[in-house]
């Protein structure tokens, strides 16, 4: 703030001086210290000054009180000032400067739009839209600080530091998109600037655009190495980008850095369980755990690991920890169903899927494991259930498509030909297709394709876990329940 009060003193000294205001050049005289500038200053005031070089005279001296940190000698000075010259920039900028020191926000901001309105240098008036976007997006009004922030970009269209005051303000309104275009500018400006890269690649993350998120966090790796935002932002963007491996070591290098931090444990133990490490990732849950116990994510990927695992007891007593604190936790009830589907107690399961469908937001799919674990059951009405609840989905999606092949409207070949562009979608068909053939009481074709399903390689799917729980136990295994369908009702798998 001195430089900037000094060039505007500077630049209006009045000349020539008369000899009552020549006694103030020692108030002016540069690389004085603070002590000095005050007590030039104060015998300068004191001696018949004229007004204009009066008020040069107060700020002067306003600023070296700032220099030495006594802010209330300074804010009495600007006041001067602005008694002498309402609407000074110089001094309104001062003293919002010290309102927003002493966190007087709104005092602040009133100052600065004060000096908006008095229209100075393009610098001044830009450095003032700067600062009052500041304020505004510390209280939260991020779309008017960010307008005020293309006012100062405007007036100086070069400056970096305003784009990146900009891309955040951008960012905390949600306006992603357009955050990562201010960004660009900013990196065609200042290509080697990390924090920018970070930020875009953070940008990159929220919009789920991971590959460009993976190239800028890499960038600023192979700057600083240790970068631990980077680190955990790009291990983020490669878990959900499918690169487990790049995910997994990183997570794993985060945790050297910070080994006693459970969050990064978490985030290792959803890695090694993506990567198929299922031990490893039940071990990471159990350490997230320790340091956080009864945490509800930990216990929800822990129980998951275990239930690829077949280790469906100790699965269902996480999902029950879980359930004990929150009753209605939608993905722990329908997980437990899953947990009980594959432990065959299909009436439990039905109910946990149907208690799960009555809950906001609850996924489609829930449908069809509540159609399957309702008929293995024994529910002669769980297709009358299917069709009413499969109304309320979209008709062209997946588990619409599912449902009518259940219900007899579509072959199994046209279920085939719906999900043959996707891997995940064919696991999940020729599961449903192996459900239908068991529901049949054909056992050798329900073995077929849980093969199939098995070949897609769709590990993390709860579809692929079903699938290898039924062939291990369908073996030569002729299972006793009421079908569903009349033979001449059930199109062939």
């Amino acid at each position: 703030m001195r430089r900037v009060l000094a060039a505007l003193i500077f630049a209006t000294l009045p000349a020539p001086l008369s000899a009552a205001d020549g006694g103030a050049l020692a108030c002016f005289a540069a690389g004085q210290k603070p002590a000095a500038v005050i007590g030039a200053c104060t015998a300068a005031l004191g001696s018949g000054l004229n007004a204009e070089t009066r008020v040069l005279a107060l700020l002067a001296r306003a600023d070296a009180y700032v220099a030495a940190t006594d802010l209330a000698a300074a804010r009495r000075d600007f006041d001067a000032v602005l008694r002498l010259a309402p609407n000074h920039t110089a001094a309104l900028m001062g003293r919002a400067r010290i309102n927003e020191a002493e966190g007087k926000a709104q005092a602040a901001e009133t100052d600065l739009s004060a000096v908006i309105a008095a229209e100075p240098a393009p610098e001044v008036q830009a450095d003032a839209y700067t600062r009052r976007g500041a304020l505004r997006l510390a209280r939260g009004a991020a779309d008017d600080a960010a307008t005020d922030l293309e006012q100062a970009g405007r007036l100086l269209p070069r400056d970096v530091e305003i784009r990146r005051a900009l891309a955040k303000a951008r960012i905390k309104g949600g306006q992603i998109k357009s955050a990562i275009l201010v960004l660009n500018g900013a990196l065609g400006l200042a290509p080697a600037d990390i924090d920018l890269l970070r930020m875009r690649g953070l940008a990159y993350a929220q919009a789920r655009q991971f590959g460009p998120a993976i190239n800028d966090f890499s960038a600023v790796l192979a700057a600083q190495p240790e970068d631990q935002p980077s680190l955990e932002g790009r291990g983020v963007a490669a878990l959900q980008n499918g690169i487990y491996g790049r995910a997994l070591a990183d997570f794993t290098r985060l945790a050297d850095l910070r080994p006693n931090d459970p969050h990064v444990v978490f985030l290792r133990a959803n890695a090694q369980l993506q990567s198929g490490h299922l031990k490893e990732s039940v071990d990471d849950y159990t350490l997230a755990l320790k340091a956080l116990p009864g945490d509800e994510e930990s216990l929800f990927g822990r129980a998951t690991a275990r239930m690829f695992q077949a280790d469906y007891a100790a699965a269902e007593a996480d999902l029950g920890a879980i359930l004990a604190k929150a009753p209605a936790a939608a993905q722990a009830i329908a997980r437990r169903g899953h947990v009980r589907f594959l432990r065959q107690a299909y009436k439990d399961a039905a109910a946990d899927f149907a208690q799960a469908l009555t809950l906001p937001d609850a996924p489609a799919d829930l449908l069809l494991w509540q159609f399957v674990a309702a008929s293995r059951g024994g529910d002669t009405g769980a297709a009358k259930t299917l069709a009413a609840g499969i109304q309320k989905t979209p008709a062209d999606s997946w588990p619409a498509t599912v449902a009518r092949y259940f219900l007899g409207q579509i072959s199994g070949d046209d279920l085939i030909k719906a999900a043959r562009n996707s891997q995940g979608r064919l696991c999940e068909a020729y599961f449903h297709l192996g459900q239908a053939a068991l529901i049949q009481h054909d056992s050798a074709e329900a073995a077929k394709l849980f093969t199939a399903a098995r070949s897609t390689g769709m590990s993390r799917y709860v579809e692929y876990a079903a699938a290898l729980a039924e062939l291990a136990r369908q073996e030569g295994v002729q299972e006793k329940w009421p079908p569903v369908f009349r033979p001449d009702n059930r199109p062939k798998p």
